[in-house]
């Protein structure tokens, strides 16, 4: 079946599976949800089916609304395997990107997400090769399991406060990745949540992150000492394995529990509380000590006389003990 026919039957079973309507030269499947609309991707005939027809290329606008509503939700598997997709235009009026969304978009370079956008599902993103920016909105709350695995050109990304939790795989495999800041509104960093991140140096683990799964930060080779905030209450197995550039944990707190191998034999465990610990009771000390001798010299001066007389008394005794002595008759 050549391609025109293909595409032929293509259009003429979308009717049959969702709405459509044609905005500036695509026809756009879309699907009724609640007030708004969402734009649905499936597969047909054994092959995977766009959001749009004919598959969207170089640079694209979402539409604002499509069937008199606003286009409020990017459907699972939307825009899956879009291979030439390049840049995308979100409207504002959308909230969630469905599980597969963008999955596989291999030439997707940049994505600006809007404000209001609440979630990113599952492997929405995962394997967009391109893919080197990404604005993640403060309205995001949940970032979803494997939501930008591998993503091997992603440098630029600013996690927002408000994200809950990251999900397992979330930035697997990002190997240009430098830099993290995870926000203290997350309270669980998943099972392999930056596995083989392999360039990233450096990690900011703000006071509110409760849990560091398994194999959290494994194989990140270039990553530098890390803090983790008294809020940890426990770091999973081999959860910074494998970080060869680590020579120091530091731990604000003293709860946390850590799994088997949580870090290299290498990496040092500091504990601040204990070197303050350690200072203010050397300073007590010293304290005590310079207190004693003020007290001395207070004793000494106000009984002066006293004492001198009292020394004067001694000497004089052990003297006469003395002549005594030499006087006696053997």
């Amino acid at each position: 079946m050549n391609q025109i026919a293909f595409g032929t039957i293509l259009v003429a079973a979308l009717p049959l599976l969702a709405d459509t309507e044609t905005v500036d030269g695509y026809t756009w499947a879309f699907r009724t949800i609640g007030k708004g609309v969402e734009l649905c991707g499936r597969s047909i005939m054994g092959r995977d089916r766009c959001a749009a027809f004919p598959r969207p290329a170089g640079f694209v606008s979402i539409p604002e609304r499509l069937g008199g509503r606003f286009v409020t939700g990017i459907g699972d598997m939307a825009f899956l395997n879009c291979g030439d997709l390049i840049g995308l235009a979100v409207p504002s009026s959308v909230k969630h990107i469905g599980v597969n969304a963008f999955r596989n978009c291999r030439r997707l370079a940049k994505v600006s997400l809007p404000e209001g956008v609440a979630s990113i599902g599952d492997w929405a993103f995962g394997d967009c090769a391109s893919l080197k920016t990404v604005t993640i909105p403060s309205s995001v709350t949940n970032v979803g399991e494997g939501a930008f695995h591998r993503c091997a050109e992603l440098t630029g990304l600013i996690l927002p406060e408000g994200v809950a939790d990251i999900k397992w795989n979330a930035f697997s495999e990002c190997r240009s990745l430098t830099d993290i800041t995870i926000p203290g509104s997350v309270e669980t960093i998943a099972e392999e949540a930056f596995y083989q991140c392999g360039n990233l140096t450096h990690v900011t683990i703000s006071e509110g992150v409760k849990r560091i799964g398994r194999m959290a930060f494994r194989g990140c080779g270039q990553l530098k000492d890390v803090t983790i905030p008294a809020s940890v209450q426990y770091i999973g197995e081999c959860a910074f394995r494998d970080c060869r550039q680590m020579r120091c944990a530091v731990f604000l707190g003293h709860g946390t529990r850590m799994g088997e191998k949580a870090f290299d034999p290498h990496v040092k465990i500091c504990r601040p509380q204990d070197s303050r610990a350690k200072w203010e009771l050397v300073s007590a000390c010293v304290v005590v000590l310079l207190l004693a001798t003020f007290l001395l010299l207070v004793v000494w001066y106000s009984q002066k006389e006293m004492i001198v007389r009292g020394l004067d008394r001694m000497a004089e005794l052990a003297e006469r003990r003395k002549s005594g002595s030499s006087g006696q008759k053997p």
